[in-house]
């Protein structure tokens, strides 16, 4: 059975390269460093004591406490640990030792949209957009125009779906909506994501003048706009209704500008139906920012299951 690949916050730990990863970029860890951080996240369930430590790192009893420690502090550094509670790697005083003894624990959280250890992700749905429109649409509504096309504004690949700025002058509302996907009732922790890209025009004092948003429909039903299950990127801020916006006094993003950022919303209620996405985008009547004013990529629903 291959050795499992830990991922916490955005670290990536592969025990059987002896690599740890940080954004993508490796992070150099020495040898005893690493194997102390890889036997604590393997015994995260529980606090693991001093001699149990260097016992399956070292193999010896004759390690003193100032290598211990240092050994540790590297390994702390290497994943940007914090102080106190929050710590990943936390001293616990007399742990069934002396007063002096000390034992290590360590916590990991899953990133969101990512599975706890000892579950495996299932994926859904997955259209990285490089093999075409395959089902999905895309439109405006009566006398506005449909801004929506395949480019190379991508975040993964050489392709995304985005939208163009309208000419001033006419508000104008356009949407692209996703195929069917059915969402299987066996899973946990069902959620969607993808990457998107926004250059929308916002007011320095808050809220929107052009925005977008997201809504679903579930088992062919009406269109609804997604207001909770944010696990990350929640919308910015409300539309104002002056400048004629369609979608005035709603909720949505409005990055001035924002690179590409994984959006990831719970879809756990809706286990066992049928869903489509619309990616809705509003703008008002006045100049635009310049195109494309939203980019979305890399579309996912995925879950977890109880590995085998």
């Amino acid at each position: 059975m291959a050795s499992p690949i830990f991922r916490f916050r955005n670290l990536r730990l592969d025990p059987a390269t002896r690599q740890l990863w940080r954004d993508g970029e490796r992070v150099p860890l020495p040898l005893k460093s690493f194997d102390c951080l890889t036997y604590l996240i393997e015994h995260r369930d529980r606090a693991v004591g001093r001699d149990e430590l260097i016992a399956a790192v070292w193999g010896r009893a004759e390690v003193s406490d100032k290598l211990l420690g240092q050994t540790l502090l590297r390994a702390r550094r290497a994943i940007g640990d914090a102080s106190g509670e929050h710590a990943a790697i936390r001293t616990l005083p007399r742990f069934g030792y002396t007063r002096t003894a000390i034992a290590q624990a360590f916590t990991t959280r899953p990133e969101p949209g990512e599975c706890a250890y000892g579950l495996s992700t299932s994926i859904v749905f997955d259209d990285g957009l490089e093999s075409g429109a395959a089902d999905w649409t895309h439109g405006a509504a009566a006398g506005g125009i449909d801004p929506w096309s395949l480019g190379s504004t991508a975040h993964g690949g050489t392709h995304a779906w985005q939208a163009g700025a309208p000419a001033s002058g006419s508000p104008n509302e356009s949407w692209l909506i996703s195929p069917t996907v059915a969402l299987p009732s066996n899973l946990s922790s069902l959620n969607l994501s993808f990457w998107n890209r926004q250059q929308l025009k916002a007011p320095a004092s808050g809220g929107c003048y052009d925005g977008a948003l997201l809504d679903m429909s579930t088992d062919g039903g009406a269109w609804t706009q997604v207001t909770s299950g944010f696990l990350t990127t929640p919308y910015d801020g409300t539309i104002t209704s002056s400048f004629s916006n369609p979608l005035g006094g709603t909720s949505a993003w409005c990055g001035d500008p924002r690179p590409y950022a994984k959006s990831v919303i719970d879809l756990q209620d809706h286990a066992g139906r049928t869903v489509k996405f619309r990616f809705r985008l509003g703008h008002d009547r006045l100049l635009h920012r310049e195109a494309p004013n939203w980019a979305i990529d890399d579309v996912r629903v995925a879950g977890c299951a109880t590995s085998p």
